[in-house]
């Protein structure tokens, strides 16, 4: 039975303060009375008499006589404001350290996601380059081959530069100067059109000198670091003699590139060599570092390039070229996020969004806090309201003074927050490999984003506070019954409640992904990958190989030595070809490469299914072939498959023999068809050792690696930390995830602490009621608890299906993962470390609230 609304919104809203309360009891009365008989008598009557109250003597004034100097206004509430944050030192401080904790992390993740966004975006034609890719995108190859950029500027006139570039192996990446060898990792051939789509600073020169070949372009540092900065017209000698003479000088580029530059040789220096190996046909074999980049001109329809390169090769190639022949583009702004890239560091554009959403929610809870804090304190606050509201003071002047009150703690906030964030940076590379500065801290755009913090901050935390306080009225307020309802109450337990349901779906999916890197780590691969050291094979002649070898085999602690195109599992210098078979019914499948020695698969235990291990020659016309392969060309049982005849690129070969599935790629993805075979060119060595002396046996390899190839740059790696780097993503993710959710659980518990100590000082007459007549330690501490731990396992309650759902959707990505269903214990575990954290936080305040003398409370009763 309430009275209807618009008549009563109508008379508050014309009705003196002094009258209406009175005017408004008095309807009220006779509404009730008359409803009883007859309700639309009742609400007639009730609209009828505000109409007649609207009289002058009863309207408020609408015209303001008096106006205040803003500035003395907005000071006298900055100084009442700043009188109420010292009055309540304690809650204050809760306050500012769950803002601190929730800014600070919300600042660290918006430089991380800034910093990843920013990818090759400073270029000025950034939205007008283009990466043309071989394949489709859900298998896509970033190499493409050398006619492409050809066939490009013949087809495409819309296109404004076309470039190759191809960045050099580590091997060939060497620098002799005075003697000494030096590693270049960041070498590049490079056309000079891709300079004039990529912005580079230039000290000296222009990208046209790269049209002649054994001319170079360096970076800075690289100019200081061999000719102390007087590098123009000097010579740089690279891979054993190969003189270059350095035509320009550019900046060194920024950390927020894929294009890390360092050694610029010009392209046209491979395209004059007789062994270059580079052909003009478009389905020719490619290097995933060889890769064709295009701007188009202004105005150009870049929607129209891929249809366009499909009726290319529609008119080059004949209808089986077709089949395996296929390209599309790539905007530079998604290279950072998809597909690979010359960093080898590639990040999805879901990490971002996770980490963002992330941000946001850790940023709501400590909001949350603030709210549950200030709203609590509304009835100590009430008879303030009261007295300032009888002295003349408007709800829109109290609710400033609220705002400007929470203003001055996020304020406050901020400032520790960047400090907070400043120590967190250092961190910031060698924990999550993301190289922040400091100085980021200090850039326009971190300003924008947290006077963005601080105005939503505010109004976020302070509004809905500001809104019960300042809507007491009067004669409630002062009579001290102004807040008996269950509406803030049941705000403040459901804000309790989405704090720790945030917070364990955070640690739940912090388990997952541990656990799912530490299953990538673990699973067998189907080749032994312990004790292995690899290194790089500048020279594959099988007089110097075999030299090597037998040097090695020395070694008492060297058990086994093996030449191959590359590890069983690798990422780089992977070679694919294109497979016949009389079962495909004239259609092209595709199968891994593999040039091994007779070492390779008795070496990392591969183990044989049927037929030889043993390749009689090096013609590669006998192959050896894993069970995915067997099953491609419709055979279950791998003995079927010796003898049979198969066509890889245009030669023709036999199945001698079959090896169990081992996993040739990341355990991101599945198995694949794969032919080893051997033709006597090898990239990598790998020495299988006695790891109880793996410090001289590393020593020896080097001695002799360096007696077989000369003037040569030696490094080494361990196969199985080679392997660990394939999944960093997913270990840096694991390691953001568990630190975010530290964070998270820590502000809920601050908040939780500065809640359970006001509810402690509301009930301590009942407490001490309660332990006069008997009742004990734990039992006080119970009640006085029972309600937040209520809290936590709903949350629970609500977080298991939707982190189940999440977690669900992103191990579907991975073509081996872990159940969830084998790893239900995580989410029990969540809920035991909420509901942990939950006790701890809760028994401190209750158990001193349960010791104290019952005397000290009821004494003034």
């Amino acid at each position: 039975m309430q009275p209807p609304k618009r008549a009563l919104r109508f008379l508050r809203w014309f009705c003196r303060e002094e009258y209406i309360d009175e005017i408004e009891g008095d309807l009220a009365e006779i509404f009730l009375k008359q409803y009883a008989i007859s309700s639309r008598r009742a609400n007639w009557f009730f609209t009828w008499s505000v109409l007649r109250h609207f009289r002058p003597m009863f309207m408020k004034s609408f015209k303001n006589y008096y106006q205040p100097h803003p500035y003395g206004m907005y000071r006298n509430y900055v100084k009442v404001a700043l009188r109420n944050v010292s009055r309540h030192k304690g809650l204050t401080a809760i306050n500012v350290a769950g803002l601190v904790l929730g800014i600070a992390c919300a600042l660290f993740i918006y430089l991380i996601v800034s910093y990843e966004l920013s990818y090759d975006r400073y270029h000025a034609k950034a939205d007008r380059i283009y990466r043309v890719n071989k394949g489709d995108p859900a298998d896509a190859d970033t190499g493409t081959p050398y006619g492409l950029a050809a066939a490009l500027r013949t087809n495409f006139p819309e296109m404004e530069q076309v470039a190759i570039v191809l960045k050099l192996n580590p091997e060939q990446s060497n620098v002799e100067m005075n003697n000494e060898l030096f590693r270049e990792t960041n070498t590049y051939l490079v056309q000079p059109e891709f300079f004039r789509m990529i912005d580079f600073q230039w000290i000296h020169g222009t990208p046209g000198s790269l049209a002649q070949p054994r001319h170079a372009v360096v970076t800075q540092s690289i100019a200081e670091k061999y000719f102390k900065g007087d590098a123009m017209g000097k010579v740089l000698s690279v891979n054993n003699g190969s003189d270059f003479t350095i035509t320009g000088i550019v900046a060194d580029p920024p950390v927020n590139t894929d294009f890390p530059i360092r050694i610029a040789l010009s392209f046209a220096t491979l395209e004059n060599r007789a062994d270059s190996g580079l052909t003009e046909n478009l389905d020719a074999g490619t290097n995933s570092f060889m890769q064709t980049y295009f701007s188009l001109r202004e105005g150009a329809d870049a929607a129209a390039i891929d249809p366009g390169l499909k009726q290319m090769i529609e008119r080059t190639l004949d209808k089986e070229q077709q089949k395996t022949t296929a390209f599309f583009t790539q905007p530079l702004a998604d290279i950072h996020f998809n597909i690979g890239n010359f960093n080898q560091r590639v990040i999805s554009r879901t990490t971002i969004h996770t980490l963002g959403i992330i941000g946001l929610v850790v940023l709501i809870i400590a909001c949350i806090n603030f709210i549950n804090l200030a709203s609590a304190q509304a009835i100590r606050r009430a008879r303030e309201v009261g007295v300032r509201k009888t002295l003349g003071s408007t709800r829109r002047s109290l609710v400033v003074q609220f705002l400007i009150e929470t203003l001055l703690i996020t304020g406050a906030s901020v400032s520790f927050a960047m400090l907070v964030c400043s120590q967190m940076i250092r961190f910031s590379e060698p924990l999550f490999g993301i190289p922040l500065s400091s100085d980021a801290l200090l850039d326009r755009d971190t300003f924008v984003f947290l006077s963005m913090v601080v105005v939503g901050v505010t109004f976020l935390s302070g509004f809905y506070p500001a809104f019960i306080l300042s809507g007491y009225r009067p004669v409630t307020a002062l009579k001290g019954s102004a807040f008996h309802g269950t509406t803030g109450l049941f705000v403040r337990k459901g804000l309790i409640t989405f704090q720790f349901f945030i917070s364990q779906v955070l640690v739940i999916g912090s388990i997952i992904v541990i656990r799912q890197t530490d299953h990538f780590l673990s699973k067998p691969l189907g080749f032994n990958k312990d004790a292995v050291v690899t290194f790089d094979l500048p020279d594959s002649r099988a007089s110097v190989l075999s030299s090597l070898k037998n040097s090695l085999l020395t070694q008492a602690t060297v058990e086994d030595v093996s030449f191959s195109l590359n590890t069983p599992s690798a990422t780089i210098n992977k070679w694919w070809a294109n497979l016949k078979h009389s079962s495909f019914m004239g259609e092209e499948r595709s199968a891994e490469i593999k040039y091994i020695d007779s070492t390779y698969l008795r070496m990392f235990e591969i183990e044989r299914l049927a037929g030889t291990l043993d390749i009689p020659d090096q013609s590669g016309k006998y192959v050896i072939v894993n069970e995915s392969l067997v099953h491609e060309i419709g055979m279950d049982d791998p003995q079927e498959a010796i003898g049979e005849k198969i066509t890889y690129w245009s030669t023709e070969a036999t199945i001698i023999g079959v090896v169990r599935d081992f996993q040739t790629v990341t355990l991101h993805e599945g198995l694949h068809p794969v032919i080893l075979t051997s033709t006597g060119y090898f990239a990598k060595g790998s020495v299988k050792i006695d790891m109880s002396h793996a410090a001289e046996t590393i020593a020896a390899i080097e001695k002799h690696w360096r007696e077989a190839f000369p003037g040569n740059y030696f490094t080494y790696a361990f196969l199985d930390d080679q392997l660990a780097t394939f999944y960093k993503e997913e270990t840096k993710m694991s390691r953001l995830l568990t630190s975010f959710s530290v964070v998270a659980i820590s502000i809920g518990c601050i908040g939780l602490f500065g809640l359970i100590a006001f509810v402690v000082t509301q009930r301590a007459k009942e407490v001490s009621i309660r332990k006069i007549l008997g009742a004990t330690i734990v039992h006080l501490a119970a009640i006085l608890s029972n309600d937040f731990i209520k809290l936590v396992l709903i949350a629970g309650l609500i977080a298991w299906p939707i982190a189940y759902y999440a977690l669900d959707q992103w191990l579907q990505g991975f073509a081996n993962r872990i159940e969830l269903f084998d790893n239900a214990w995580a989410f029990v575990l969540s809920l035991v470390i909420a509901v942990g954290f939950a006790l701890l936080t809760v028994s401190f305040q209750t158990i001193k609230a349960a010791l104290a003398n019952p005397v000290d409370q009821l004494r003034s009763e």
